[in-house]
């Protein structure tokens, strides 16, 4: 009479207690899985901050994320306050972030994005730059500096005593910054040139959000195609 084969499962576990390699193997795929948060996939270079370091990109903040699970969004958490991801286009190398800070209160200030300065801005075919909030002590009289504030109040979240905010362009020259003024954050802005528009132009601008590229992503860092002119 034939012996009883061992039971499939069994020999599973023997297989996997004489070759350790292929179990360590196996939970790291799948600690390392593509996974959703909100409608945003998420996979490499990119993880979420629950997931084992080497499932991403180290060393550089961007491809670090948080998935709120509460409002079913994903953040990008920096030094400076949290960006919501829009969308990740893997074909096209381009994560969309918009200001969490703008969204929540019409009043905000927009967050500082220099952890990002390593990484080249975009939006469709163009590629543009950044502008300078500036905190003044005194009011300007000039087309360069667009005035930051929408509220008479001081915005929320910033200690800031009684001044004048603006933006500037980045291009701006540090001969042309007024020694009253004092630059406190460099936002993204999907403009060419802000000179001559409004604050709500500039507010609805940053309220679309901007794009990332992480296309000539090398040894954490991204490519920076332009100029710092402060």
């Amino acid at each position: 009479m034939p012996e009883p084969k061992p039971h499939g499962n069994l020999l599973a576990a023997i297989a996997l207690l004489l070759n350790p390699e292929a179990c360590a193997a196996r939970t790291t795929d799948n600690a390392c899985a593509l996974t959703m948060c909100g409608n945003v996939s998420i996979g490499y270079p990119f993880r979420l901050k629950t997931q084992p370091p080497h499932c991403g990109a180290r060393g550089y903040a961007l491809f670090e994320l948080d998935c709120d699970e509460k409002d079913n969004r994903t953040i990008l958490g920096l030094k400076n306050g949290n960006f919501l991801v829009q969308e990740i286009a893997y074909d096209n190398y381009m994560i969309q972030l918009v200001d969490a800070n703008l969204a929540r209160n019409s009043c905000s200030l927009p967050i500082s994005a220099d952890e990002l300065d390593s990484c080249r801005v975009v939006y469709g075919a163009g590629t543009y730059d950044n502008m300078y909030l500036v905190n003044c002590t005194m009011s300007i009289k000039s087309s360069q500096y667009v005035g930051a504030s929408r509220c008479s109040d001081t915005p929320s979240g910033h200690d800031l005593p009684s001044s004048y905010l603006y933006f500037l362009h980045r291009r701006t020259m540090p001969r042309d910054l007024s020694p009253f003024c004092t630059v406190i954050a460099h936002v993204p802005v999907m403009l060419d040139d802000i000179t001559g528009m409004t604050t709500l132009e500039i507010y609805q601008n940053l309220s679309m959000g901007f794009g990332l590229s992480w296309r000539d992503y090398n040894d954490s860092r991204c490519s920076f195609d332009h100029n710092h002119s402060m």
